[in-house]
């Protein structure tokens, strides 16, 4: 009888989840502290560099870093310009809305590649695009650098709103938050009455108080959060049609790299789960269920198909 009511919540789930698809999804890659050692197979990312400024006058940043107000980020903050946002047909510039600086692409380079640490991979499964050509069976994804976002204390933020996107095959977004000490900036993604809480603060060595963490505080409004740790890159796609909004920063600074998400024809074979605890599988909507399931004594102890 309780392997008959694990199944039936099981069923009861997928039906639910169905009306409710998957719309956002996210994670983190921890900091490698040696990255000299070689790829140890842990998954982890080497510390992630910026390089910005005049020809032959270049500066480096280096994340994460024990000095929040060393002289390289001092002036990649200075480098950077207002960061406007699209209303109607125009760009506008208004603080109340958007409080950020923006670096273009054609301003700074970065030696971290979205392809080689295995969101993409995760984004293709989880995210998968459904603008590509009738009859066409065979769809991947292409992440292209779009800015580099700064959020400072006090007050930076970005209200809620909808992207609009940049050609017919865009579906997407993907943004990934650098690990530089902050509090607040939270990345809220809403659809379909539904929110997705991104946790992206990296503790501020200032900051003597607990870790915000909103799991508890949004569970009742189907909300997930990803712990942040302060060595890590944190990361989150959603697709196009999602309102979003980015917190009031309160301390620090929260910086990000933004893509927009392509579909092209590709490959078409899914990736594997070859990226270990690159994806926050408990975000999911139908974790908790089959957790529950999997892990009850007898649940199905000559084993069955569940799904293909």
């Amino acid at each position: 009888m309780a392997q008959k009511a694990l199944i039936n919540d099981l069923v009861t789930s997928i039906s639910t989840q169905t009306k409710d698809a998957t719309f956002a999804c996210g994670g983190s890659i921890p900091i490698k502290t040696n990255p000299n050692k070689g790829d140890d197979g842990d998954g982890g990312h080497a510390p992630v560099q910026i390089r910005f400024g005049e020809q032959d006058r270049g500066v480096l940043v280096t994340l994460p870093t024990d000095d929040a107000e060393s002289t390289p980020l001092k002036k990649l903050f200075a480098a950077c310009t207002p960061a406007s946002f699209g209303r109607g047909q125009h760009e506008v510039l208004d603080d109340t809305y958007r409080k950020a600086g923006k670096l273009d692409t054609d301003r700074f380079a970065t030696n971290f590649c979205p392809y080689a640490c295995g969101i993409i991979d995760i984004v293709s499964q989880m995210l998968p695009p459904n603008v590509i050509s009738p009859g066409s069976e065979k769809r991947s994804v292409r992440a292209e650098l779009y800015k580099l976002n700064i959020y400072s204390a006090p007050s930076g933020k970005f209200k809620a709103h909808v992207d609009t996107p940049r050609s017919d095959a865009q579906f997407g977004s993907l943004v990934v938050c650098l690990p530089v000490a902050h509090q607040g900036g939270e990345l809220v993604v809403r659809n379909g009455g539904k929110d997705v809480v991104f946790n992206r603060a990296s503790r501020d060595p200032n900051h003597s108080g607990p870790e915000l963490d909103r799991t508890t505080d949004q569970a009742s409004q189907g909300a997930a959060a990803i712990a942040s740790h302060p060595s890590s890159l944190h990361w989150a796609a959603f697709y196009s049609d999602c309102e979003h909004e980015v917190l009031e920063v309160t301390s620090g600074h929260r910086i990000a790299l933004t893509y927009n998400l392509y579909v092209r024809c590709g490959a078409g074979n899914l990736a594997g789960n070859i990226h270990g605890d690159l994806l926050n599988h408990a975000q999911l909507p139908l974790y908790e269920t089959l957790k529950h399931a999997l892990d009850t004594p007898g649940f199905m102890p000559r084993g069955r198909v569940l799904g293909v």
